[in-house]
């Protein structure tokens, strides 16, 4: 699983579509149930799975239009060198989950969510700023 940064290039191998991680969302699921050995009972866990949100910069691809959104999971990514600089490669195994397909609500809602989650970060850093500013005015 490659590591997963904002301004990576993405390239897919099969299709001809080279894109760009706008941001990095994560997703939690729960674990399958495991035996907690304490108490004898099955528990599950949270954990969370880091999601490229990308958008398309070139396709040759006709069913992928320019400035498409869509997720990839962390894991189906490739960390590949390519003239000197990284990029990060998908392979023909996996699909990528677009915005606009049919059935994929969940993607458009997940990256609804991470712009509201980030217009909330804004506005508590723009907070935090103004109230720095006012207590070094006092002194």
């Amino acid at each position: 699983m490659a590591y997963l940064k904002p301004k990576q290039t993405v390239f897919f191998a099969h299709g001809n579509i080279t894109s760009i991680i706008e941001k990095v969302a994560f997703r939690k699921y729960l674990t399958k149930p495991k035996l907690n050995e304490e108490t004898g009972e099955r528990k599950r866990k949270w954990k969370s799975m880091p999601y490229a949100i990308c958008k398309v910069l070139l396709s040759d691809d006709s069913r992928v239009p320019v400035d498409t959104n869509f997720l990839i999971a962390g894991y189906r990514l490739k960390k590949k060198y390519l003239q000197g600089s990284m990029v990060l490669v998908m392979d023909n195994e996996y699909v990528a989950d677009y915005e606009k397909e049919y059935g994929n609500e969940w993607v458009s809602k997940m990256i609804e969510q991470e712009n509201e989650r980030e217009a909330e970060r804004q506005a508590k850093a723009k907070e935090y700023k103004e109230a720095a500013i006012a207590r070094k005015k006092k002194a």
